[in-house]
């Protein structure tokens, strides 16, 4: 009997001790757990996304979920913002610091509140947000840390292309996005209840609306220009800053918002008009965006990256450089828009075929397509890569999710490199006098690089043909939530079993 206690004391023991060190390498930071937000996909079960429910009632079917699941939105003061703003707009690279609203992930300023920011309601507090508990205006999902000069300048006028403030104004473009999906949310959120009691400046009473007019007085509650807002929800993709701040409010028990997990879901709500009134024709199906929570980037600075010859040396799962060169240089393809439909670029070393990767650098892992022969490039910042139609212009970019055919990449050898050419044949090309990647109704050519420095993904001896892809495998990079956390809890787990070896083994020897 002594013998058994024995071995099942030292596996007890063992097993407190795996969970004790996975417990504090968790913590290693003192961060706020921030869960990706594909473990959030059962979050919005019941929405019928067929486009046959629209208008009110599918908005009104995103805001029951919103709000029996946002259990604290409307529970905090408007001072109460500060602590949680400065959490859920905190640069992942210095704590200390935020990323003031109209600015990108790059300018971010100490968290000196009234002194170098303050708080800037999207939603202005006078058209109806204003400052009191369980309005707009106390919404950690509407308000934003800004530089007070910006706040000042952008006054409490409506965002709109022309006629009104232009988010993009101060040179970061993707604020367009940002903006338009948290006025989608307040006019999601908000759209039924009287702003009589919002306080502050706000002197009406109608419910948060969304208009065209941007001339429309404050009392009236509305914001716009409804159509420069549908317009930029889906021209921008979903920034990194704005999943991490969803799913930094949803793990605090606050509201998600709806149009960064699917942009598309505006268009069930509204029309350029107003309120949808007919069906919608959906063009992609649901698909959550996912970040890692630990980095901008699973691939540091210096990675090394190999040419490679041939499409029968592609594998899906692992990771590529997607490159091009000029006269002298190499330039691969940055996890930012330089402007609409324009890729920016990022000048790279390449020697002997030999990619070093700089930073901001898509790293794309290749998945299967949507269709058969097809390919998809996705890179955790930017999203996957895209070639699309726009008029009579060829265009390229990112978007959140692989479904729609403008994300299926026929690859093809061409000259020394190959061209890429979307399901909507737009043909990626790098146009080095303008410094950027674009679109092309003609082939170009680009050079694929493959990681041979970096994450490793799971094992797979099938190569890749043009004719035949493999079966999809998962990129380990992901795996166990943070770069480092899956290697621990498995060195753990393996620790664990070689522990209950050993008190095994001695308990055979004592018994012989």
């Amino acid at each position: 009997m002594k013998k058994r206690h024995l071995v099942f004391s030292v596996l007890i023991l063992a097993l407190f001790a795996c969970a004790s060190v996975s417990s504090a390498f968790a913590n290693l930071n003192n961060e706020p757990t921030v869960v990706n937000a594909a473990d959030y996909s059962s979050y919005w079960n019941g929405i019928d996304t067929s486009g046959k429910t629209v208008g009110n009632t599918f908005r009104k079917s995103l805001q029951d979920i919103m709000k029996s699941k946002g259990t604290k939105t409307g529970s905090n003061s408007y001072k109460g913002l500060n602590t949680i703003l400065a959490k859920s707009d905190a640069d992942p690279k210095d704590s200390s610091k935020v990323i003031p609203f109209y600015h990108g992930p790059n300018e971010s300023v100490t968290a000196s509140w009234n002194t170098t920011i303050n708080k800037e309601h999207t939603w202005p507090n006078s058209r109806g947000a204003g400052e009191n508990s369980g309005y707009a205006g106390t919404d950690p999902q509407v308000i934003r840390p800004t530089l007070i000069k910006d706040n000042s300048s952008r006054g409490n006028s409506m965002f709109a292309e022309s006629g009104a403030y232009d988010p993009a104004s101060l040179g970061y473009e993707p604020a367009r996005g940002e903006a338009a999906r948290i006025i989608l949310y307040a006019a999601t959120m908000y759209y039924n209840k009287s702003t009589s009691g919002a306080g502050g400046t706000s002197k009406g009473s109608k419910p948060l609306e969304l208009t065209n007019n941007v001339s429309d007085s404050a009392s009236n509650c509305t914001m716009g220009r409804l159509r420069d807002l549908l317009k930029w929800n889906l021209q921008y993709p979903v920034t990194d800053a704005e999943v991490r701040r969803n799913n930094y409010l949803t793990s605090i028990n606050y509201a998600r918002n709806p149009f960064i997990d699917n942009p598309e879901w505006a268009n069930f709500i509204w029309d350029d008009n107003g309120i949808r009134q007919s069906p919608y024709d959906p063009t992609s199906s649901y698909s959550p965006v996912s970040i890692s929570s630990s980095s901008e980037s699973q691939i540091p600075s210096g990675a090394k990256y190999q040419m490679i010859q041939d499409t029968r040396e592609l594998v899906i799962g692992k990771h590529y450089a997607i490159a091009g060169e000029n006269s002298t240089s190499y330039f691969a393809m940055k996890n930012e828009i330089k402007a609409t439909y324009y890729i920016d670029q990022v000048q790279v070393n390449v020697t002997d075929g030999i990619l070093t990767s700089a930073d901001g650098m898509c790293d794309f892992v290749l998945e299967e397509g949507t269709t058969p022969g097809t390919y998809a490039f996705h890179d955790a910042s930017a999203g996957y890569l895209n070639g699309v139609m726009s008029g009579t212009h060829y265009n390229v970019g990112y978007q959140t999710n692989g479904s729609a055919k403008n994300t299926d990449w026929t690859i093809s050898s061409y000259k020394d490199g190959f061209s890429l050419m979307s399901g909507n044949g737009v043909y990626a090309s790098h146009y080095a006098e303008k410094a950027d990647f674009t679109g092309s109704q003609y082939a170009a050519e680009l050079y694929l690089f493959e990681l041979i420095d970096g994450p490793t993904p799971t094992s797979s001896s099938s190569q890749a043909t043009s004719e035949h892809p493999p079966v999809s495998h998962s990129d380990s990079s992901g795996a166990g939530g943070t770069g480092c956390g899956g290697s621990i809890v498995g060195t753990l787990a393996v620790s664990t079993i070689g522990l209950f070896g050993l008190g095994l083994a001695f308990a055979i020897k004592k018994r012989k």
